[in-house]
């Protein structure tokens, strides 16, 4: 075999395309969360010790390649990585059938009963705050009408976080963000009333005691009961 053949010259990065690499490694890592805002343009390059315009054509790569979305007059953002994996169609068909809801919820419990699971072996301090504390937002609401979804959805995403997969979060980020609607549709019969409420937070009380004590079967069970109830209306 010639050398010649197998090693080749090396080619400089060009410094947009550094920056391209460290942003996406950012993401992929978990580092940058979906849907956080990246600083201003002005501040980002100086914080890369680089021109505007190569920042500029860095962003728009990002950009193209689907990992940050440009808004107009309010910045960049990350954009999550699950995106490509549940198609905007399913929308219009749950539109024309609101029974098909129910493939949301299978697919939930696919993703969130792994995510208990490795959440309770991987759970930090600061995860169960983070839980404990929109639990007890959840747990202080319990006489309204019906519990609002956004406690509840970041209290699923903060034990998906604590999965420490950063695919899965991205999915379920993607999922709640385009979908949340329909799942809400699915929780009404069930956050009507005190009584309902309780129970809601009941099971997540189960699920965080479980994550707590690291008992990753128990939590397992848990967040597939949980997710049962509540799919159950569309069998």
């Amino acid at each position: 075999m010639k050398m010649n053949e197998i090693f080749t010259t090396i080619k400089p990065l060009k410094v947009s395309d550094e920056i391209v690499r460290h942003i996406k490694s950012l993401i992929t890592r978990g580092i940058l969360d979906p849907g956080e805002k990246l600083p201003a343009e002005r501040s980002l390059a100086s914080l890369f010790g680089v021109g505007r315009s190569t920042l500029r054509e860095a962003m728009n790569t990002l950009s193209t390649l689907g990992f940050i979305e440009i808004r107009k007059r309010q910045g960049a953002f990350v954009k999550s990585l699950g995106e490509t994996v549940i198609p905007d169609s399913f929308a219009q068909i749950m539109d024309e059938d609101q029974t098909k809801v129910k493939y949301l919820y299978e697919l939930r419990m696919d993703l969130e009963v792994a995510s208990s699971f490795m959440a309770a072996k991987n759970r930090s301090a600061e995860d169960l705050q983070i839980m404990d504390r929109l639990l007890g937002t959840m747990e202080s609401q319990v006489s309204e009408p019906r519990l609002g979804i956004g406690e509840d959805i970041k209290f699923h995403m903060a034990i998906a976080n604590a999965s420490r997969n950063i695919l899965r979060v991205h999915v379920l980020e993607n999922l709640f963000t385009r979908y949340g609607h329909y799942i809400d549709i699915a929780r009404r019969p069930f956050f009507q009333g005190k009584s309902h409420n309780e129970e809601i937070c009941s099971h997540h009380r189960q699920i965080l005691s479980a994550i707590e004590q690291q008992q990753p079967d128990e939590a397992r069970d848990a967040m597939r009961a949980h997710l049962r109830m509540v799919a159950a209306q569309w069998d």
